[in-house]
């Protein structure tokens, strides 16, 4: 008689059974790290965001037409200044970073301080010149 080298269905099923569990186990580990990763990279660019209003703020303080006062907006992946400066209406500041296609307006304070305020990927994000706290949508 031949000597029959193989797996049984038994320990066929074992295997899967196993490979399984070992997917059941590592899957949510492995989507909590991609959202604890895209919640820190869109944190880290509103930061951006907050550092290049701060700039475009303190670069264009004397410039004639400036509104100190004025508002910020982010939309279809641009962010603006609202208003008219130096003959160019709602000119476009540049930001690191990649916010996605969100909305959110932001302004600075007679102080200089920066707060903005973004809606983008299925996060909710608030920014200051001091921190920036970011949560998923409700």
């Amino acid at each position: 008689m031949k000597n029959k080298k193989g797996f049984t269905l038994v320990e066929l099923l074992a295997v899967v059974v196993i490979l399984a569990l070992i997917a059941l186990i590592a899957s949510p580990i492995i989507l909590n790290i991609i959202e604890n990763s895209r919640k820190s990279s869109f944190a880290s660019s509103m930061d951006g965001a907050v550092r290049a209003i701060e700039n475009f703020y303190s670069v264009h303080y004397n410039d004639e037409g400036f509104n100190r006062n004025a508002t910020y907006k982010y939309s279809n992946g641009r962010l603006y200044y609202v208003g008219t400066l130096n003959g160019i209406p709602d000119p476009t500041i540049e930001i690191s970073g990649n916010l996605g296609n969100g909305i959110g307006s932001g302004m600075v304070d007679s102080d200089g301080k920066v707060t903005f305020h973004l809606e983008s990927n299925g996060f909710c994000g608030d920014a200051t010149s001091s921190g920036v706290s970011v949560d998923k949508c409700k």
